[in-house]
């Protein structure tokens, strides 16, 4: 803005806005832009929090999926106790009844308990009495489950992998008493043989992400064996010595970073029962990913309100600049000027400049000391 003034001391002469004016706009825009430092710094924290509890999500997600697997396979496993149990507490494989006719109940049996690929009864000196698939009958006296039964154990439970199938079985066995010719009853085992991978198909849906995976491995030996995966490849191998120290029986969960291949994995491990543990694992990488991508979609969600809070700031510093401007203009032009009236009008306008508070403060200021500054000046001249 141009204020005109009349003829004085320093002769006809208009006055302009000094050229300080520009760089006083120049430092507001810079002010405008160091004020919105906090708030960038502020939403760069923000985003990085956002992205931690996104990384922190994917785990307990891997964590609950592992969970839910662990509970199916244990559900299943009990199943499977009970109805031997079950089978047990109510026996008809009368000891003299022929060889036929208990073969053909053991069979029908069988047929009865779908998944099941056999069922047999063992005698109290550990010989096979008859089982379902009309094979050899085996004595049994030294074997895990035939001995932990007479032992007193109300049940055994063990998952191995089918030598003939290369599928995953569960042999159960439970105590039963044999009906004898005499009407008397005896201590014996009955035992049946499950195909586990009714429930691994469960384990096997319960994965995380593009990287997750879910399976199922026993403890046998010091690093296990994987006798449920979703690549058959992986059925019957050891697990690696990383993940091999984590299948605990019991332990209601274990989570650790795997170096795995070049590559690094978040592994999950939980007891299954029966000797079982689910195993879930997730790319390191996939988790840092989706924690990147929480950051940018946080970051990209506040742009609207950066770009605003920007706007706003270099609006209020540009109205503050004006304001700063316009004061200096008058002040100038009263400095210029030796006309009284001019002058008395200028003061007023000094009176009615508004804006911030400092800036009125200043205006207010200024307005008392323009008659010494005209003094000086007015002496100044003489």
């Amino acid at each position: 803005m141009n204020i005109n003034t009349k003829n004085g001391n320093n002769g006809n002469q208009k006055w302009q806005p000094a050229g300080g004016v520009k760089i006083r706009s120049i430092a507001f825009f810079f002010a405008a832009i160091v004020s919105a430092i906090p708030l960038a710094l502020y939403s760069l924290d923000s985003a990085k929090r956002a992205g931690e509890q996104a990384a922190a999500d994917s785990l307990t997600t891997l964590s609950n999926l592992n969970k839910a697997a662990a509970e199916s396979v244990k559900k299943w496993v009990h199943a499977q106790e009970k109805t031997a149990q079950s089978i047990a507490a109510n026996p008809s494989f009368a000891v003299g009844m022929t060889d036929q006719t208990v073969e053909s109940q053991l069979t029908a049996l069988k047929n009865g308990t779908p998944g099941y690929s056999s069922w047999s009864i063992i005698g109290p000196d550990g010989q096979e009495i008859n089982n379902s698939n009309q094979g050899e009958k085996v004595n049994a006296s030294g074997s895990e489950h035939f001995i932990s039964i007479m032992s007193g154990s109300p049940s055994f439970l063990k998952a191995s992998i089918a030598g003939s199938t290369s599928t995953a079985e569960l042999l159960i066995a439970v105590p039963m008493k044999i009906p004898g010719q005499d009407g008397s009853t005896f201590g014996g085992v009955l035992t049946g043989i499950t195909d586990l991978s009714i429930s691994a198909k469960t384990v096997f849906s319960q994965k995380s992400g593009k990287t997750g995976i879910s399976y199922i491995a026993n403890t046998k030996g010091t690093r296990g064996q994987i006798i449920a995966h979703p690549s058959e490849n992986n059925i019957g191998g050891t697990a690696e010595p990383e993940i091999g120290s984590l299948l605990s029986p019991n332990a209601q969960e274990r989570i650790q970073s795997v170096a795995l291949q070049g590559r690094t994995l978040k592994v999950i491990t939980r007891d299954a029962g029966a000797g079982l543990v689910v195993v879930s694992e997730m790319s390191q990488k996939e988790i840092d990913e989706i924690s990147k991508a929480a950051e940018y979609k946080f970051l990209w969600l506040l742009g609207p309100f950066w770009a605003l809070s920007l706007a706003l700031s270099l609006i209020a510093a540009r109205l503050l600049s004006r304001k700063i401007e316009r004061l200096a203009e008058v002040v100038r032009a009263i400095s210029n000027s030796t006309d009284a009236e001019e002058i008395k009008a200028l003061e007023g306008q000094i009176k009615t400049i508004g804006g911030a508070l400092e800036v009125r403060e200043m205006a207010k200021a200024i307005a008392r000391l323009t008659p010494t500054f005209r003094s000086i000046i007015a002496r100044s001249g003489n």
